[in-house]
């Protein structure tokens, strides 16, 4: 029997109604949660909707989001008409909003452990590491794949990358030891990724996704929408459609299955709307805001919070900010005011190393390459300009402890200025001062490498390695904000958009830090240069 032969039937049968789709159709909007990147998910989900939209005669339009999270806040908004969503997130949007269940998978959900295809053989290997999920809500990746392993006592740290695919992608890559899913989304990934994992652990079955109305559709246009869905598994282009996303079929919702997942516990859904990014002013404002905007539009994509960059001038303002912020915030900070801000409440989650330090950082004493001075001895008398203010701890607590350390205290010109940490290595090419303090984050950026010749410089001494610049989040974050943004920066890798910008700027990346890893500034806070 062919297409029209088969729609004509079900016609007959009552299960839908043949309407020609015209010009001026009806529209509507049907979302999809984000498992898939948008490109991939469009593809995969247009027959479907391409064969809906025959059926109604409603042009129905595929929209999604760039992440979980921010799929659940657009759809809780009323943002959508149709959505297709998991069945934790219908309950609420349900209670909350009046969605209607039109049709459900009639495979039950199950979550998922995936691991590369020569990876852990036992769930128990995944013990203290760190395991990557989409969204700390997503139902079958996220909460069912993690009550599990809390239920074998398995502790494991939490990543969360904001879609499936991200999280295969992230195990493929070797960057986590595994990651949560769902056999659905596992399923459509391109063979040549889903061959380089396998699938270590499936959970127990729970209750399936569920295409649902808002309570903006009159029940009318929902009833004819429900029947067409049901009845795609009866005809060939139907069932082609349903085959290419996994779905065998699509029937009634199961309310008595709804009603057993009021025993999982769903992580609370987050409140913080907005979040002020507060970066030290190591370079001048321009090329700070160059350097970090496309890891704050990073962060407000993955998070949909508003991420407001802001930076400064000098230290001094910098400083003013970061200790009178009250809102919710992420700050990068030298050392010595990470510990300031811990003492305030502020939680230090990572630490900056440098491009070709991975050891640290370090203060220096620099002079020109093409000049005279060779050794610190040379510096007496000198005109000697620190970076930033007296609290720059690598670019002036550290060096005028080296000055002090060579007995030239109070033994050469002091022509610091308030500025940028740079504006030192401007001056010092330029000929205005002899020598600089700085940080050796200055050497490995391109930026100040471009604009100054830093690679023309001599070092003529230079501090043990430190950790690097910190980054704290402010009391006013909340838990599980704090852990998407833990996440999101500690695997902010190359692979990451706009990571070029920040490795120009001499940051290879962050890793994990606590507020441990800076008592070394002990050493330096007690001196008199401190204030």
């Amino acid at each position: 029997m062919n297409y029209r032969s088969h729609i004509l039937a079900l016609a007959v049968l009552g299960l839908f109604t043949l309407t020609p789709l015209g010009a001026n159709a009806l529209e509507r909007s049907f979302a999809v949660v984000p498992q898939h990147g948008s490109v991939s998910a469009a593809g995969q989900w247009q027959p479907l909707i391409d064969e809906l939209s025959r059926q109604t005669g409603i042009r129905f339009r595929f929209v999604t989001a760039p992440s979980v999270s921010e799929f659940e806040r657009r759809l809780l908004n009323g943002d959508y008409d149709y959505a297709y969503m998991n069945a934790a997130l219908f309950l609420e949007a349900r209670a909350s909003n009046g969605f209607r269940g039109l049709a459900q998978q009639k495979r039950a959900l199950s979550g998922i452990i995936v691991v590369k295809a020569d990876g852990p053989k036992r769930l128990d290997e995944l013990r203290n590491e760190v395991i990557a999920f989409p969204s700390p809500r997503a139902f079958g990746a996220t909460t069912l794949t993690r009550a599990e392993l809390k239920q074998k006592q398995i502790l494991h740290s939490a990543a969360y990358l904001g879609t499936h695919e991200s999280v295969y992608r992230g195990v493929a890559r070797g960057q986590f030891v595994a990651g949560g899913g769902v056999k659905r989304s596992f399923q459509l990934l391109p063979i040549e990724l889903q061959s380089q994992l396998r699938i270590l652990h499936t959970t127990k079955p729970s209750s399936p996704h569920i295409i649902a109305a808002a309570k903006t559709i009159n029940r009318q246009e929902a009833n004819q929408v429900s029947k067409a869905l049901q009845a795609l598994q009866h005809y060939r282009e139907g069932k082609d459609a349903l085959t290419r996303l996994y779905i065998e079929q699509l029937g009634p919702v199961d309310e008595k299955g709804l009603a057993r997942l009021s025993a999982v516990q769903i992580p609370k859904r987050r409140k913080t709307r907005s979040l002020v990014f507060h970066v030290i002013p190591r370079l001048d404002e321009k090329s700070t805001r160059v350097q970090m905007q496309p890891l704050a539009t990073y962060l407000m994509q993955r998070l949909e919070v508003q991420v407001g960059l802001v930076t400064y001038a000098n230290m001094g303002a910098f400083e003013k900010a970061i200790y009178s912020e009250g809102r919710p915030a992420l700050v990068n900070a030298n050392p010595v005011q990470a510990v300031h801000l811990a003492k305030r409440g502020y939680r230090i989650i990572a630490q900056q190393v440098p491009v070709n330090s991975p050891e640290g950082m370090r203060g220096i004493i620099l002079t020109r390459e093409d000049g005279d001075i060779r050794n610190m001895s040379q510096l007496k008398g000198k005109k000697i300009a620190f970076g930033g203010n007296k609290n720059a701890f690598f670019a002036s607590i550290v060096p005028r402890q080296l000055m002090e350390q060579a007995g030239l205290a109070g033994k050469y010109d002091d022509a610091s200025r308030p500025g940028p940490v740079s504006d030192v290595i401007g001056r010092l090419r330029a000929g205005e001062i002899d020598a600089a303090g700085a940080g050796t984050m200055a050497l490995n950026s391109t930026i100040l490498q471009k604009k100054y010749g830093v690679e023309r410089m001599r070092i003529l001494a230079q501090s043990e390695a430190m950790p690097g610049l910190a980054w704290l989040l402010s009391p006013g974050v909340e838990p599980a904000l704090s852990a998407e943004i833990k996440s999101l920066l500690l695997y902010y890798d190359d692979a990451a958009p706009g990571h070029t910008a920040m490795r120009a700027g001499g940051i290879s990346g962050l890793r994990p830090a606590t507020l441990a890893d800076y008592k070394v500034v002990n050493k330096y806070v007690g001196t008199k240069n401190f204030k």
